[in-house]
């Protein structure tokens, strides 16, 4: 009697191996859904604590040592702040009280206006001499051509001589050239001087004069003018040198 062999699948050949591979590979899957499904991440309890503090719109959360940005916080950027628009500063005009105004107007009309220096002549007369500082001119008592810092001018003797601006007295002696001398000072560092005058007396140095206030007299003639007869010699000094009368006179 013939033995029947029978053949086996490949199934069967191999189920042993199957059943251990799906085995492991189904324990497989269950690990990984209940570790997805259990896992949660619990944060440090050193880090997080229940009370979040808010500072300028940003959460926090702090521990003992330190302040922590809460990650859930809304942050907001600048771009989604608005905007102040500058605004131009706006000075306000000064007031100028009642007062203040009666001030400032005593002050403007009470600043003195300086007005220019004119002279008169001390004596109407002829002028018999000149001014010559830059030429010469003859003398009749010295007898030659001289210069001559200020002009002669003719005049009955004790006739009145007056101030030919306003002034103070300077000076007054006996010139051994020109006799009585009077010298008055004036504003702008000008000078006059009167000599070959009749007298010393009228007057006394320091004394205030105005313009036409008489000062002394036509004198007889003395010293390097005593051939001019009765006249007055008369100059006119600025900064100390002689000028020409005729540029400063009325």
């Amino acid at each position: 009697m013939r033995r029947r062999v029978q053949r086996l699948t490949w199934f069967q050949k191999y189920k042993k191996y199957i059943y251990i591979g799906s085995g492991a590979l189904a324990l497989g899957v269950a690990s990984f859904v209940i570790t997805v499904l259990t896992y949660q991440e619990k944060p440090s309890n050193e880090l997080v604590k229940k009370d979040p503090v808010i500072i300028d719109e940003y959460a926090y959360q702090k521990d003992e040592s330190s302040i922590r940005l809460n990650p859930e916080a809304i942050h907001k950027s600048e771009e989604d702040e608005p905007k102040e628009e500058k605004k131009e500063e706006v000075k306000p005009e000064p007031v100028v009280t009642k007062k203040e105004e009666e001030v400032n107007t005593v002050e403007v009309s009470t600043i003195p206006i300086k007005k220019e220096i004119t002279f008169d002549m001390p004596l109407d007369g002829e002028i018999i001499l000149e001014y010559a500082k830059d030429k010469l001119v003859y003398s009749n008592t010295l007898e030659e051509w001289t210069t001559h810092d200020g002009i002669d001018i003719k005049g009955e003797e004790a006739e009145p001589i007056k101030a030919s601006a306003d002034g103070k007295i300077k000076d007054k002696k006996v010139d051994p050239r020109y006799g009585n001398t009077i010298m008055i000072e004036h504003d702008d560092g000008y000078k006059t001087i009167y000599a070959n005058l009749s007298t010393l007396d009228l007057v006394q140095v320091g004394q205030e004069v105005k313009k036409g206030e008489i000062i002394s007299g036509v004198g007889a003639g003395y010293g390097f003018e005593v051939e001019e007869g009765s006249h007055i010699h008369f100059e006119i000094q600025k900064d100390g040198e002689a000028i020409d009368f005729s540029t400063v006179k009325k």
